[in-house]
């Protein structure tokens, strides 16, 4: 577990930096799942079984539900949280239009989440909120706007949440070096 004055003093990608930026976002209690679109069909597919989700052919431990909506992106994965009340939550994407897009910088891959739910038919699918993306950046008051967007939406009693999740600013794959460990993975924080 590392402490928040830890956070943002990294070493991505073989460079020193004093911060990254972290934008928070609520972490929903729903089911991590991959939204997959290929010839304008959308699915959601996940890794262990889910009631009415049927199971992918050739592997018996993914299962998928096929959406009614159409999507007018090419080939794409995403991934996000599908919620018991048949919504999904954008978070991230891996895959748009058939380009990889890990190697984009987080700002980069929303705007194509953006572009993305903008090309879908189906309601269901929504992006998550992340606090200090429009702003003129500040880690704190982002935090801030994020704790009281869980209150609000605690009195309203719209989505069940478990906290927050921190996504850093870099690429998917970022390389991250902390001491004389060199680890290749998605720093993400959640608490």
């Amino acid at each position: 577990v590392r402490h928040l004055e830890d956070i943002g003093k990294e070493n991505i990608n073989g460079k020193d930096t004093d911060l990254i930026q972290y934008y928070p976002t609520i972490k929903y209690d729903g089911v991590r799942c991959f939204l997959y679109i290929k010839n304008k069909r959308i699915y959601l597919v996940r890794s262990s079984f889910i009631k009415e989700w049927i199971p992918i052919k050739l592997d018996k431990r993914y299962y998928y539900k096929l959406l009614p909506g159409l999507c007018m992106v090419g080939d794409t994965i995403a991934e996000g949280e599908y919620m018991e009340d048949d919504k999904f939550y954008l978070s991230d994407i891996r895959l748009y239009d058939g380009k990889d897009v890990r190697d984009e910088l987080f700002l980069e891959r929303y705007k194509k989440l953006k572009s993305l739910k903008s090309s879908i038919t189906d309601d269901s699918i929504m992006i998550k909120t992340y606090f200090g993306i429009d702003d003129e950046y500040n880690f704190y008051k982002a935090v801030n706007k994020a704790i009281d967007s869980i209150r609000d939406e605690n009195l309203n009693d719209k989505i069940e949440n478990d906290g927050l999740v921190l996504q850093p600013s870099t690429t998917y794959n970022a390389s991250v070096k902390t001491g004389n460990k060199k680890t290749r993975f998605h720093p993400i924080f959640k608490w």
